[in-house]
């Protein structure tokens, strides 16, 4: 059985772990930015400070696996998450 791709084994696979991690760090920051915004109503804000939590989580998640599965749908989750988040916000 090949080994699982690690960032200590592969170095495409790490660089596309970066790439996400960097990816989700600009979604926690704009998410973080409008849960911190007065000009939004508490709602949207409580929305917002949700979703920044939910983004979190999946940052923790990838940083502590390298299961490129397990990424994926955690990855998945969080589309869904928010999908559902601006569909309520309607």
């Amino acid at each position: 059985r090949p080994p699982r791709s690690t960032p200590s084994n592969s170095s495409a696979a790490s660089d596309v772990y970066k790439r996400q991690v960097r990816g989700l760090l600009e979604l926690y920051h704009l998410a973080e930015t409008n849960a911190r915004n007065r000009v939004l109503d508490m709602g949207e804000r409580i929305k917002w400070t949700r979703v920044a939590a939910y983004i979190a989580q999946t940052i923790n998640t990838i940083m502590d696996t390298y299961d490129a599965v397990k990424i994926e749908q955690v990855l998945d989750e969080l589309k869904q998450y928010v999908k559902i988040q601006l569909e309520e916000g309607r």
